[in-house]
């Protein structure tokens, strides 16, 4: 710890070597990071093995999938015909077989078309179905109101829009994949 004048004014600061602090701090968060992902890796069982098999069976040749197999090792590519005890998996020209002993998570690829139809659907019904009655509340010259008017109108533009917006975020949603676990699944 220095204390250093700050300048010609008498303010002081107190300097502390945080470097060195932040270092060790980085590294135990580092270390405690690696331990726990192994911890929480699954370890292969004769149960878990049938359970892969399982899974691997739900899946088709040619599905896009990833495996984690010893941490931090990756494989991605598409199914390939299994053999026995191992997983093919085609990488390009190449093809990674790995005995199944050594899969600790199974992934397949989708896509997320019906989640961005629901989202754009949802999402632009709601303002088209808002519009329509403010729009009709807005044309409306009735001195009593138009309730059943606003009411009808917000339905038509908001079943319209749910449509139109449901068509985007589908378009939008099969252009997303993400990755689904298939082994381990989450209620073993």
């Amino acid at each position: 710890m220095d204390c250093v004048r700050d300048g010609p004014f008498t303010n002081y600061r107190v300097r502390l070597d945080m470097r060195r602090v932040q270092m060790v701090v980085a590294g135990l968060l580092l270390a405690a990071g690696v331990v726990s992902a192994e911890a929480q890796s699954p370890q292969p069982t004769a149960a878990g093995s049938e359970k892969l098999r399982a899974a691997i069976g739900r899946l088709h040749v040619g599905d896009e999938v990833r495996i984690d197999l010893a941490y931090p090792n990756r494989v991605e590519g598409v199914l390939r015909p299994s053999v026995g005890d191992s997983i093919a998996i085609a990488q390009g020209r190449s093809e990674v077989r790995t005995d199944l002993a050594q899969v600790r998570a199974l992934y397949t690829q989708e896509h997320k078309a019906l989640k961005g139809a629901v989202i754009g659907g949802a999402v632009v019904g709601s303002v088209f179905a808002a519009a329509g009655v403010v729009l009709a509340q807005g044309l409306c010259e009735n001195s009593n109101g138009c309730g059943s008017d606003a009411v009808g109108l917000g339905l038509v533009f908001g079943l319209s829009g749910a449509a139109g917006g449901a068509l985007v975020g589908a378009l939008i949603g099969s252009l997303v994949d993400g990755w689904k676990v298939v082994y381990p699944t989450p209620s073993s």
